[in-house]
């Protein structure tokens, strides 16, 4: 079976009964001699609350067994390309309401020792009770210097916790079983009312090395 165009998973719980079960297939796509892909998606979810939970602030979903699926359609640029990217659109329905999602990204890797990305998601959820929108942006830098060093930087924004979350990551491998990590991890929150005036929520630095030894 190939496992990239039919996935599926089935979840229990421990006192018996179901939890959670999902399908995702790929019943049709379509690929070039150069790799760029165009192919449609179909998910199908079962799912058993068994207490209300809020999805998004002052809306909860009810307790309950819920059944939806959306069907949509993607396509995706060969990953060789100095310029990829990938579009996705995926319309259906969402516990007892509709969901719409649309995500773009672009990847520009101009040389072998650089590469840049962006992201947005967005989904446009209705349901009984209330509308609402999720959108996630994501940035990343990576450089690598050498074969023994490389740097990669990741931006991240949602607008559920309106949190910026920043990481910055060196890692140096100066001889085989060597290796040294610097990490740096800055979120900043937006906490009046998400007027978008962001202060620092969290920092946080560290220093990892790594001796493998031999006998």
């Amino acid at each position: 079976m190939n496992h990239d165009i039919l996935r599926g998973q089935r979840i229990d719980r421990i006192d018996g009964g179901l939890q959670s079960q999902s399908l995702n297939m790929r019943p049709f796509q379509i690929t070039n001699s150069t790799g760029d892909r165009l192919f449609m998606v179909y998910r199908d979810v079962k799912e058993v609350l068994l207490e209300p939970f809020e999805i998004w602030r002052g809306i909860e979903i009810p307790e309950g067994e819920y059944a939806f699926s959306d069907l949509g359609i993607q396509l995706q640029t060969s990953s060789h390309r100095h310029l990829a990217g990938s579009v996705r659109l995926v319309d259906g329905t969402f516990y007892d309401g509709t969901r719409a999602d649309q995500n773009v990204s672009v990847t520009w890797r101009p040389s072998a020792k650089f590469r840049g990305s962006v992201s947005y998601a967005l989904s446009e959820i209705k349901l009984p009770q209330g509308n609402f929108e999720t959108r996630l942006m994501t940035m990343g830098i990576d450089y690598v210097f050498s074969s023994t060093l490389s740097w990669v930087n990741l931006i991240q924004y949602d607008n559920n916790s309106e949190i910026v979350g920043i990481n910055m990551r060196l890692h140096w491998i100066p001889q085989a079983g060597r290796e040294l990590f610097f990490v740096i991890n800055h979120n900043l929150q937006d906490f009046d009312n998400y007027d978008n005036s962001f202060e620092p929520l969290s920092a946080d630095l560290t220093l990892k090395y790594t001796h493998t030894f031999r006998f």
